[in-house]
């Protein structure tokens, strides 16, 4: 098992460069990477200018949000970049994808929501009881304090549109299988929405394995900036209508999920994340592999150091 080397991860953290104070909040946020805030002033200093013109900044400006759209493709195995959402939080992205599925609900229609969820994944959905939708509660075991897919099962109907879950609890810290509650939301119609936030930052996100139809997790958990992405599948972005301004193309995703402007600057900066943790991986392993490899690699690791820390509590 490789251990992992607290020396060369400190040095990527600026704020551990001193030693006059404890963080033991890293529950509730990360530390940011040197190489993230360098992207940010970056952005800042050089491509600050508005995208879409054809004169050299702004096209550059342009090609740093491509670029950050695919760090966060590759991250999480999208089919491509425009399946990334960008936006200010998870809570945000979930407020939004609630406006953009409103249409979908109709009066008797039902959204299944779990008893562990982060207030993020439940008040997205509540206000859609004003037009009717019933919320039902998933209870989880009182024994093991687990969600059961049985339990789910038998809470599916016809009318139900959608369930949302946690990918972990950051409560009890259970890694819900969502692979299996996905396949079991599918096999009656409906489809599944994911709070990964306290999951993102500490093992291999992939999407297209776990088949969720919309997986929200936040950077600030994850050593970035306070920024956030919602994944979605393309061809259910392109049928879904736009929220932003009416001379925005229907078929420009992801854009037309995104009201204003997308903060660039973080955007940008989140590219910073991908780059440490395949830095990390090939600082343990000398083996030339993949991007989704060194990722794994990266994770990996991370999660031996993070078990070694469990067995000392």
């Amino acid at each position: 098992m490789v251990t992992l080397d607290m020396e060369f991860v400190e040095r990527r953290f600026p704020a551990l460069k001193t030693r006059d104070f404890v963080y033991f909040d890293n529950a509730g946020g990360s530390l940011v990477l040197e190489g993230v805030a360098r992207r940010v002033q970056d952005y800042l200093t050089t491509s600050s200018v508005q995208h879409g013109a054809s004169y050299p900044k702004s096209r550059i400006a342009s090609q740093r949000l491509r670029e950050a759209q695919e760090s966060v493709a590759c991250f999480v195995n999208a089919r491509g970049p425009e399946e990334v959402i960008m936006g200010p939080s998870a809570s945000a992205l979930l407020r939004t994808l609630s406006t953009m599925l409103s249409g979908r609900f109709g009066p008797g229609d039902e959204i299944i929501v779990s008893q562990v969820e982060h207030e993020a994944n439940i008040g997205a959905w509540l206000p859609l009881e004003k037009a009717g939708v019933n919320i039902r509660i998933w209870p989880i075991d009182k024994d093991t304090l687990e969600l059961g897919t049985q339990t789910l099962a038998g809470l599916l109907t016809e009318r139900t549109k959608l369930v949302c879950v946690n990918h972990v609890s950051n409560v009890l810290g259970t890694i819900n299988p969502i692979r299996e509650f996905a396949d079991v939301a599918h096999e009656q119609g409906a489809k599944i929405c994911v709070d990964a936030v306290a999951y993102a930052p500490h093992r291999l996100v992939d999407v297209q394995a776990f088949d969720a139809d919309y997986y929200v997790f936040s950077f600030y958990k994850l050593y970035g900036p306070h920024h956030a992405a919602l994944i979605a599948a393309r061809d259910d972005l392109l049928e879904l209508p736009g929220i932003s301004h009416y001379f925005i193309s229907e078929d420009d995703i992801p854009y037309k999920f995104q009201p204003g402007n997308v903060n660039f600057e973080l955007s940008y900066g989140c590219i910073g994340i991908c780059d440490y943790l395949f830095e990390l991986a090939k600082h343990h392993s000398t083996a030339e592999v993949s991007e989704r490899e060194y990722l794994a690699q990266a994770f990996n690791v991370i999660a031996a150091h993070e078990q070694k820390l469990s067995a000392r509590l």
